[in-house]
This record gives structure tokens, C-alpha cells and sequence, in this order.
């Protein structure tokens, strides 16, 4: 179905779904179909829309602030006696502010 979705001869049925519009049915090839076109403009619209809606632990600012957190816990235990907790917080704030500034607004 990956390969349809990138197809000039898909078409979209409301009760089956993504079908065929050569023979109106649902992919019942294998590995590769035989009449594929590809369909330059969807194919880099999905391409774009996979690479912002996974960007990954280091690419989200979920890592940056897991990083920032236990940094954050880390100097508060432990204080300025070791220093691992301030770098650790000072890596993930600027993480953080990397990711934030990167985002590209949709």
C-alpha cells in the first residue's frame, strides 16, 4: 500500500479505501507492481511529511528536555561538588533551544 500511496493511478474508494484506478481493486501484487507511475509531487509531499512527524529522540525536544531534567536533578543532589549535573543541564537547555529554534513552521 506504500507504493500506491505514491502512484499517478490510485483512487479512493469510501468503502474499501486507497484501490487501483486501472482495475478498481485492491493491490494484489506482491513486492512491486507492474503498472506503477510514480507521482512526483505526492511522493515529495509524503517524503516531507515522514521526515517532520519523526524526527527522532535527538531531532524532538523530548530528548533535550529528558536531558535538561536529569541535569537539572542531577546538580540538585549533588550541587557544585560535581560538576556532571551542570553539564549535563547546560547541554540539554541548548538541546533544547537548538531544536525549538530549527523547527520549520508549517
Amino acid at each position: 500500500m506504500s507504493l500506491c500511496k505514491r502512484c499517478v493511478n490510485k483512487a479512493f474508494d469510501s468503502k474499501t479505501g486507497l484501490i487501483c484506478g486501472l482495475d478498481n481493486a485492491k493491490p494484489s501484487f506482491d513486492t512491486y507492481c507492474t503498472d506503477f507511475i510514480v507521482n512526483e509531487a505526492e511522493t515529495e509531499r509524503i517524503d516531507k511529511t515522514e521526515a517532520i512527524e519523526k524526527p527522532g529522540f535527538f531531532g524532538s525536544w523530548k530528548g533535550a528536555l529528558v536531558m535538561s531534567i536529569l541535569g537539572f536533578a542531577r546538580f540538585a543532589m549533588r550541587g557544585l561538588d560535581d560538576p556532571f549535573g551542570v553539564v549535563f543541564l547546560a547541554l540539554g537547555l541548548g538541546w533544547l533551544v537548538i531544536v525549538l529554534t530549527s523547527r520549520k513552521s508549517n
